[in-house]
């Protein structure tokens, strides 16, 4: 029996995802029936920010942040995004990719996690490139969640929506205040 590949492993996903039911999951990890309007999706590696880089005394962002950076943007462009211009909740989920049945099982349990490069820095330049498309400024993200696991395909989810109520909680919340005042 021949030994399969990473590239190998990532085309049978690949071929899977594609004969998949798009409505029930997607990387085997997000039931999509829980998704709403505000979720994107990104197929690709996510890059950790990199530290700003010196030389002659000037500050400069590294080539590879650049580019990871400019991807997302133009990713985020074509899935024409409203400019949110009040406070923000993000939940952000990378997936790593690997080959490994088990660590994927163990990721969904939540035994194990993917250790390339700090949680905190892979969302960073996610972030920091949907200024001016998702939101004016990242300054108005008031709460994340972060998460990440194992996965066929590396990539990401991630719902941007209103900080704070919903308006169903809200309106639900005024109708409580009317009938206990």
């Amino acid at each position: 029996m021949s030994m399969l590949t990473s590239e190998d492993y990532r085309n049978i996903a690949e071929q899977i995802l594609n004969e998949v039911d798009k409505d029930k999951d997607w990387y085997g990890v997000v039931d999509l029936h829980n998704l709403d309007m505000n979720t994107y999706m990104y197929n690709g590696r996510v890059q950790p920010k990199q530290r700003p880089q010196f030389k002659g005394g000037r500050a400069y962002t590294p080539k590879e942040t650049k580019e990871f950076e400019k991807e997302i943007r133009v990713w985020a462009q074509q899935r024409n995004m409203e400019m949110i211009t009040y406070p923000v909740r993000v939940d952000l989920h990378i997936f790593d990719v690997t080959d490994d049945v088990d660590k994927i099982l163990h990721s969904k349990l939540g035994i194990t996690y993917p250790n390339r490069g700090d949680l905190d820095n892979l969302s960073k330049g996610i972030l920091d490139a949907l200024n001016g498309i998702a939101y004016v400024d990242d300054k108005q993200v008031v709460t994340l969640n972060l998460t990440r696991s194992w996965s066929a395909l590396d990539g990401f989810t991630m719902n941007i929506r209103r900080a704070g109520l919903s308006k169903f909680e809200y309106d639900n919340l005024l109708k409580y205040i009317k009938k206990a005042g």
